[in-house]
């Protein structure tokens, strides 16, 4: 498991907040002097006990609470490896989308769009296909799924930036 935010996980410092407290508010009984006792109605120890219990799990429930909050705060996910396939002489079938928006003009971004994509044609092996898709606010299939590499290429090669 691994956290998106693992800098929130220092807020389970904040899970000893409710302990102490319970510890500084724990009920003292006060020593009063009174005359007689024959007014005073008996408390038993049963119902002594079972606000104990009932103050312990109250403090346990919002030990969870904060938890819960702070393994919400710190996102948790969980990585699974990834799965080689079965054969990896296997034919692919892949398909490479390239963005063709106006803002890929900056620079040199477009240029390098297309060398990176050549070089991915290059590195296909035999008997892999693939399509290309160029998309900016819409998709727009340039090649179908093909293992042809200079039909890929020219495709690549005729990809201009659009709305």
């Amino acid at each position: 498991m691994s956290f998106l935010n693992p800098f929130f996980l220092i807020g389970s410092v904040a899970l000893a907040i409710p302990v102490l407290i319970h510890l500084v508010r724990r009920e003292k009984s006060e020593i009063v002097p009174f005359s007689s006792l024959m007014f005073l109605l008996k408390v038993p120890k049963r119902s002594i006990r079972q606000q104990k219990i009932k103050n312990l799990l109250l403090m346990a429930l919002r030990l969870l609470i904060l938890a819960l909050l702070v393994g919400a705060f710190a996102r948790p996910y969980l990585t699974q490896p990834a799965k080689p396939s079965a054969d990896p002489d296997r034919n692919r079938s892949i398909i490479l989308m390239l963005d063709n928006s106006y803002s890929m003009r900056y620079g040199t971004n477009f240029e390098r769009l297309k060398a990176e994509a050549v070089s991915r044609i290059d590195a296909m092996r035999a008997g892999d296909r693939m399509a290309l898709l160029a998309f900016n606010d819409s998709a727009m299939p340039l090649a179908i799924p093909t293992s042809d590499k200079n039909a890929l290429k020219a495709a690549v090669a005729a990809l201009e930036p659009s709305y």
